[in-house]
């Protein structure tokens, strides 16, 4: 009733102006108490809205799905908080954060704020009710890096795009990079600039193209990025940055690179 109130009606009416109308309607008072209920009840009815269930996102639960083993889940983590405790970052942004889990990490390493980028809609529904049921200073939002929302408004100054809005101090970029350049076809020279500007310092995952999950980019373009390798992604962070910590995390050669501009 309140959608149709406060939305299906609302369209009608609109269609419906008229200049007779509109200078009856100037004639009609509401008071502030109406007026505040109105809102009110506007409030309460988004505050109060659900996400679907629909079938599960396959970024939801990544980590999990990821061809990690228990060990190495806990040695990722592991080298994700020892970092971030060492930085204590007042804002991080983590890149494609799925459901949150390394954003929550973060906050219990030290992180004092976390932005979490994801375009997938599952997974974000899931970094959402994980911040709120858990009270964390985790902000989700819907971004694709890909198509970044840019500035608008009035000359574009109003709301200003992501990279005006650029305020990290560290950069979490796991399970990623994988994704940008055999997934996406991004070039990786570019990428690695891109990220290694994003923030002082930050995290980069090298997922190698034998990976599982790596594969599945690959299995219909084998050819795509034939730069990206582990020796081409150290030398270009090393190139803009200085890499301050590396390790294997996997059986499978995924390594994560701990960097500062």
């Amino acid at each position: 009733p309140l959608i149709a109130l406060h939305v299906v009606v609302q369209g009608r009416m609109q269609r419906s102006v008229t200049a007779r109308s509109t200078a009856k309607a100037r004639n009609v008072r509401l008071s502030r108490t109406a007026f505040l209920n109105n809102l009110e009840s506007m409030r309460r009815l988004v505050a109060g809205l659900r996400a679907p269930r629909a079938q599960q996102s396959p970024w939801e639960n990544y980590e999990l799905t990821a061809h990690y083993t228990a060990e190495e889940r806990a040695g990722k983590a592991e080298f994700v908080r020892q970092v971030v405790a060492a930085a204590q970052p007042k804002m991080l942004w983590d890149l494609g954060c799925n459901a949150g889990e390394y954003s929550e990490l973060a906050i219990d390493g030290g992180a004092h704020a976390v932005i979490g980028l994801e375009p997938d809609p599952g997974a974000l529904n899931a970094a959402f009710r994980r911040a709120a049921t858990k009270q964390l200073n985790f902000l989700p939002l819907a971004v694709d890096l890909l198509n970044p929302p840019p500035s608008l408004g009035w000359r574009q100054q109003e709301r200003m795009g992501l990279a005006e809005q650029r305020n990290a101090d560290f950069v979490l970029c796991l399970a990623l990079l994988h994704h940008l350049v055999l997934g996406r076809n991004l070039p990786l020279p570019e990428v690695i600039e891109w990220l290694t500007s994003l923030a002082p310092k930050g995290v980069i995952e090298f997922v190698p193209r034998t990976d599982p999950m790596a594969q599945q980019l690959v299995s219909w373009k084998p050819n795509v990025a034939p730069d990206y390798d582990l020796a081409t992604v150290k030398a270009l962070i090393g190139a803009h940055a200085r890499i301050d910590r590396e390790e294997v995390v996997t059986k499978s050669g995924r390594v994560l690179f701990a960097y500062s501009v």
